[in-house]
């Protein structure tokens, strides 16, 4: 598998060196990669040359053909590449202080390294090395700029390359702390998110002017939306987003953070065209012993021409181009359709039921187990669920309960899911545990960091390689011999109070009574580990894939988006649908894969089921055999609109979910020339018509409407692209409703 996201020892062979070895001097912007068209200089129109347009194209291939996208990002393609070269020429890219120490001092000093070259995908990759011999510090950035995006993505690595003792304190390290010059429209406006705390407003979007006073305005996990504080937090996405617009004149950037632990993020307006921005790990203040490193966060910054809408959509694009799970042409991800189980189910419940499925003709992709399939719970009987109020009672105690499974592993029931030519996949809280299970622990004790005050609770020692080989042979096992293809991965709470303990034992080991010399290490060494254990089981079996739950999506960030898909976006799932469809919208204007809910044939209306809309779906597992007719109705309904959610969304009316409220968002295919029109009329809604205005059409184009609900195709009609997003569509459906209208592009 491809995998973009990492300069691999491979790509870097294949590097094709254009090096510049100076010691406190410049490096020279080398020439771009592929560079063989003329560039659109939009700050001087006279002499510019515009690049002709390709032949317009419609596609029939499930995954989006960006078919113009060469020509559509030159220009922003090229304004990304200049900043970075220029910041990366005048190390203004980042900061760091070593003891005393700042980034000023220290680049008196550095012997700097620059290699840019191609990778096997024809992206530019740069690596550069910064050495000081008189504090033994080295920094390596490794980048790569798309070559089909408007995007440069890259990490630092800070190693102490002395061979005793061990360094000076490395602290304030900034993987970016710089500032991009955009043009302002009367200021600027930053927008980010709530991140998720199963809440009604999680993923709500968050506005904030930054006005021209030097206020530097900071974000983080733990983040309040009403008082702005930050109550720090280990998980990236947990009351924080770490996704940010920039929107200026016209243009604008995208930044997305890859960091699955607890980052900060600034921004400041001190000078006129100018954006200050700074992302660093929170708390990192460490020492480091001989060949020891550490990792930033990754930086993914996008600049684009534009309004916010077209910069979220250039985001979602590049997330299903370069930062989904599996990123080849020969296994591309599809965000999957799951029936669902809780784990304390009989094997021959499960058995039933997927036969009931097999027997209707109702496909899918994966069978998933929840918690709840583990520890010796009694049985309640043949059909009933069993122990769902005591799952997190033996969190770490990972045998397979005989009493459900009477072979003690899941293989025969594996089989009969591979049978029906679906995926396994099995649910896990890898990183708790409870200290009251205790031999019982699938990894044993010493294997878990010492409670820290919360009762029986223990947080696995993930810094430590010889439990991350623990976790790796668990599932091994469960994937070579019971047949497990998929893990969904859970996480209870926050680890981040266990990270902050475990730093002050490690330092009072290297200066008794000191607490201080090693704080943010431990997490750090957490975060790449917790990596390292998807990457490897990518690397080892190709059909691998990851549900990243988390509590209900509170790892959402861009490191983990290029590794799962989180097929339980939040756990406020139940408490009313218009929520859930202004929850949608609001992660849908970020990223494009989730999924939410559970379908169920019993008594469901078309306004329940397209309220759980999403790119993922599951599949309730309460059903009988009369109620399958209307369970393949809904699967047939939810397989059509899933390939939209691949292309460019629109929020056509803004998320509200009030109960007077309507709803309204388009998803659309530029390469297929086809979407959907999504319209919801909420229960109290007294105005019974509403006009929607469609984008991104072909203005002169002629496309055909059609309402999926009218099988007759009664009212069905034609207009112009310019039609539909000038004059619009008058929708008028009974309060308690979501319409939806297919577009299509019409042969000519």
């Amino acid at each position: 598998m491809k995998r973009n996201l990492r300069l691999s020892a491979l790509m870097l062979a294949l590097i094709m060196l254009l090096s510049a070895f100076v010691g406190c001097g410049t490096t020279p912007l080398p020439p771009p990669a592929v560079d063989n068209t003329q560039d659109k200089d939009n700050t001087d129109t006279e002499t510019s040359t515009e690049i002709p347009k390709p032949d317009f194209k419609v596609t029939d291939t499930f995954y989006p053909q960006y078919y113009d996208a060469e020509y559509e990002y030159q220009h922003m393609k090229k304004n990304v590449r200049e900043w970075f070269y220029e910041k990366l020429e005048s190390d203004t890219l980042f900061s760091v202080y070593v003891g005393e120490e700042d980034i000023e001092a220290l680049k008196k000093r550095f012997v700097k390294d620059v290699k840019s070259g191609t990778d096997e995908n024809g992206h530019e990759t740069v690596t550069a090395t910064y050495v000081d011999d008189t504090t033994k510090m080295k920094f390596t950035l490794e980048a790569i700029l798309y070559k089909d995006f408007p995007t440069v993505d890259y990490v630092m690595w800070a190693e102490y390359t002395g061979t005793e003792g061990y360094s000076a304190p490395l602290s304030k390290f900034n993987v970016l702390d710089s500032i991009y010059e955009i043009a302002p429209d009367k200021g600027y406006k930053l927008h980010t998110a709530t991140g998720s705390y199963a809440r009604l407003e999680d993923f709500m979007t968050l506005e904030q002017e930054l006005p021209r006073n030097n206020t530097w305005y900071t974000y983080g996990p733990g983040f309040d939306y009403k008082t702005g504080v930050i109550n720090p937090n280990g998980r990236s996405t947990d009351s924080g987003w770490p996704y940010f617009d920039i929107i200026g004149k016209d243009c604008g950037l995208m930044l997305a953070i890859g960091w699955t632990g607890q980052w900060e993020a600034a921004f400041n307006n001190g000078k006129v065209g100018e954006i200050s921005m700074k992302v660093y790990q929170r708390g990192l203040d460490t020492v480091l012993f001989p060949g020891e490193k550490v990792r930033s966060p990754r930086i993914v910054l996008s600049y684009f021409d534009g309004d916010a809408e077209y910069g979220h959509n250039v985001l979602r694009k590049l997330i299903v181009e370069h930062y989904t799970p599996e990123n080849d042409d020969e296994n591309r991800f599809v965000s999957p359709i799951c029936l669902n189980f809780w784990g304390g189910r009989t094997a021959s419940y499960v058995k039933k039921i997927t036969k009931l499925y097999a027997d209707a003709g109702i496909t899918y992709d994966a069978t998933w187990f929840d918690a709840g399939w583990y520890a010796d719970y009694p049985n309640k009987g043949e059909d009933e669920l069993t122990a769902t109020g005591d799952w997190h009672t033996t969190l770490g105690w990972y045998t397979v309960n005989k009493k459900l499974f009477p072979t003690g592993n899941f293989k025969d029931v594996s089989d009969v899911f591979h049978e029906a030519g679906t995926k396994f996949l099995l649910w896990y809280m890898i990183e708790d545990g409870r200290d009251d299970v205790g031999d019982k622990l699938v990894f044993g004790r010493d294997a878990y960091y010492s409670t820290v005050e919360e009762q029986h609770r223990i947080v696995l020692r993930l810094c430590d390689d010889e439990v991350l080989e623990m976790v790796l042979d668990l599932f091994r096992e469960k994937m070579d011999n019971e047949g497990v293809d998929w893990i969904r991965v859970d996480n209870w709470k926050s680890e981040w109070r266990y990270w902050v303990q475990n730093d002050k034992e490690d330092s009072a080991k290297i200066v008794e009574g000191d607490e201080t010399l090693r704080q943010g290490m431990t997490e750090n060494k957490h975060v790449l580990n917790y990596y390292k254990l998807w990457d490897t089981l990518y690397a080892e079996y190709p059909d691998f894939m990851l549900d990243n739950c988390a509590s209900g999506g509170r790892r959402l960030d861009i490191e983990m988006a290029s590794r799962g898909v989180p097929l339980w976006r939040t756990d406020y799932q139940t408490q009313d649908l218009e929520a859930m469809q202004a929850q949608t919208q609001w992660l849908s204007y970020w990223l494009p894969f989730s999924s939410t809910g559970v379908v169920s044939p019993t008594g469901v209306s078309r306004y329940q089921l397209r309220s759980l809309y999403s790119s993922s779906q599951c599949l309730s597992s309460s059903v009988n055999k009369t109620s399958m007719d209307s369970m393949a109705k809904l699967v047939a309904e939810l397989k059509r609109v899933r390939p939209y959610w691949y292309g460019s969304y629109y929020q056509i009316l803004e998320p509200n979910y009030g109960l007077d409220a309507w709803n309204a968002y388009e998803l659309f295919r530029e390469d297929w020339q086809k979407g959907i029109m999504v319209v919801a009329r909420h229960s109290n809604a007294a105005l019974e018509t509403m006009k929607v205005n469609f984008k991104g059409l072909e203005p002169d184009r002629t496309y055909l409407v059609h309402d999926i609900d009218d099988t007759k195709n009664e009212n069905d009609f034609t207009k112009t692209g310019k039609e539909l997003m000038e004059e619009g569509m008058t929708v008028n459906i009974p309060q308690l409703y979501i319409g939806v209208y297919e577009f299509s592009l019409v042969e000519e």
